[in-house]
């Protein structure tokens, strides 16, 4: 639309131009609106503030659109989060293009504290010479003891004291060939490239880390052993307060089953078997047995984990019986017996032919067990019987309420047949068909069932009835009919359809049957009223339309 006036000058002249076009179409398209788009095209584009848009639209009688204008503002700052994100994550990246350079020689199989020497820093604005307290940054060390994660372990956590300052290692990653960087914040001083630290890992997670990493392994090998050999590993995470296992399977792991593998791992577990890593070449490793996980990229040498028992292979000659033999660049136990306890959480499934295992170890799987056995004293207490009769008072008790609801029902429908017995006085006619309209006491909407049913039946062929509840103090209506009923005219969904719209519900089904729901059972006798009117014009305009009287 062209300005009689001319093109606006400045941004802010702009937005009023383009506001009083608004304003026109609105008033032209005989709306009383301003949608949320043109009011945030303002606001965004020209500067407009929206108490303005507001006040100048409520001058010519308008509205404003606000809550279509606060979704197009979280779409906006949806849009600068992202790109936020990519801006960061591209810093990021040319960050550790930077230092490339560095290899971090891991030196924390057998040592959590060692010290090393800051090699790079990367801070809020990318690579940097030191980091100050209450910044967040990524320190590249000379060697460390942390473990960056990898192979399903999560990175370790711990602390980096330097002379000036300490930082908080909430995270490890192996950020490129080579390169580790450990995520945290400075929380006293300063850490500057060349100090000296002592890099020291938090000992209890890293202790969590290896036993459920350990017992990965036991689980792995005891599936294999129960279900068959066509279980392989297909995923992991190890984390210092629980495990992850997937795998490949094609059903569910029967309850005997989990069972036996978790029998089978606690079995390792108490034999204390050694744990021995070994680094030999991937050629080497494969035709010894030991399982790669499958995709995972393997360089020339690899690191194995050997769960073995020695044996008498002969007089005088010992040879190990491996349970276990895998591929693995984590940390583990360096005895079984260090788990402690295997428990399985949980068994699920993730994708066509995929399993997940849940389970916990050490500490984290007795206080699991622990909370288990107090809340089956509670039952056991609730019901005054020993723990160990449980499952037996539970069955006898679950029957004496089968038995009590059956009851239930059978004295809800005597009492709703009764109840029914005296609905039939109350039947009137219309045009030709007996009308039962009520509202009524009823325990369920299958005792209001039960209720229309008797008193069709013994009204017989014309009869249609509307029934009405207050069922848990919420409105329940049922509309039925006989065929003769509805060739008169009546449709049992349009009837229940009126009665529940004065409650704030809604239903419907077929025209000799309907059933529907509400919210306000304060208004079932004006529903009831809105039924019959219903059932009045539906009726009068059957037998209109076919050229017969209509008497009420």
């Amino acid at each position: 639309r062209a300005s009689p006036r001319g093109p606006p000058g400045n941004r802010i002249e702009r937005g009023e131009h383009l506001l009083a076009e608004v304003v026109a179409d609105v008033k032209t398209a005989g709306g009383g609106q301003i949608v949320g788009e043109r009011v945030f095209l303002l606001h965004d584009t020209y500067g407009f503030p929206i108490e303005l848009t507001r006040e100048i639209a409520a001058g010519h009688g308008l509205s404003v659109d606000e809550e279509g204008f606060e979704r197009e503002m979280e779409k906006q700052r949806e849009r600068a989060r992202a790109a936020a994100k990519f801006e960061y994550e591209e810093d990021r990246l040319q960050a550790y293009a930077r230092l490339a350079h560095i290899r971090t020689r891991f030196a924390g199989y057998d040592r959590t504290t060692l010290e090393s020497t800051v090699a790079g820093i990367i801070g809020p604005s990318g690579v940097t010479d030191a980091a100050e307290a209450g910044q967040d940054a990524e320190l590249v060390l000379v060697e460390t003891p942390f473990y960056p994660e990898g192979g399903g372990q999560v990175g370790d956590q711990g602390e980096i004291r330097g002379p000036q300052g300490r930082m908080e290692v909430t995270d490890t990653q192996a950020a490129a060939e080579g390169l580790i960087v450990h995520r945290g914040r400075v929380v006293e001083g300063r850490i500057a490239v060349n100090d000296v630290v002592v890099a020291a890992v938090d000992r209890e997670k890293r202790a969590a880390c290896m036993r459920n990493h350990t017992a990965t392994h036991l689980l792995h090998a005891a599936l294999r052993h129960v279900l068959g050999e066509h279980v392989r590993q297909a995923g992991s995470l190890v984390a210092p307060d629980r495990l992850r296992f997937d795998f490949t399977h094609v059903e569910p792991v029967k309850p005997d089953e989990m069972e036996a593998v978790e029998r089978l791992v606690n079995e390792k577990i108490r034999a204390d078997v050694d744990v021995r890593p070994e680094e030999m070449a991937y050629q080497e490793a494969i035709e010894g047995g030991a399982m790669a996980l499958f995709g995972e990229k393997y360089s020339d040498r690899v690191r194995v984990v050997h769960i073995c028992e020695p044996v008498e292979d002969s007089p005088g000659r010992a040879a190990d019986r491996c349970f276990s033999k895998e591929l693995c660049g984590g940390t583990h136990c360096h005895r079984t017996g260090e788990v402690g306890l295997c428990v399985v959480t949980g068994e699920s499934s993730v994708g066509a032919g995929l399993r997940r295992i849940e389970a916990l170890t050490g500490g984290a799987a007795v206080a699991y067990v622990r909370e288990r056995l107090n809340a089956l004293e509670r039952a056991a207490r609730a019901i005054n019987a020993p723990a160990a009769e449980l499952p037996s008072r539970l069955a006898a008790l679950q029957a004496e309420l089968e038995q009590a609801r059956r009851e239930t029902e059978a004295l809800q429908r005597s009492r709703a047949k009764d109840a029914a017995a005296g609905l039939l006085e109350r039947k009137r006619q219309i045009d030709g068909v007996s009308l039962v309209a009520e509202v009524v006491v009823a325990a369920s909407a299958e005792s209001l069932r039960d209720m229309g049913d008797y008193v069709k039946a013994k009204l017989g062929p014309g009869t249609a009835v509307v029934l009405g509840a207050n069922v848990g103090g919420r409105p329940q209506f049922v509309a039925m009919a006989t065929p003769e009923a509805v060739a008169a005219g009546f449709n049992a969904g349009s009837v229940i359809r009126a009665a529940a719209q004065v409650t704030g519900g809604g239903g419907g089904g077929r025209p000799d049957m309907a059933q529907a729901g509400g919210k306000d059972a304060g208004k079932l006798a004006e529903a009831i009223a809105a039924a019959v009117h219903e059932v009045e014009r539906a009726l009068a305009a059957a037998a209109g339309s076919a050229g017969g009287p209509s008497t009420a």
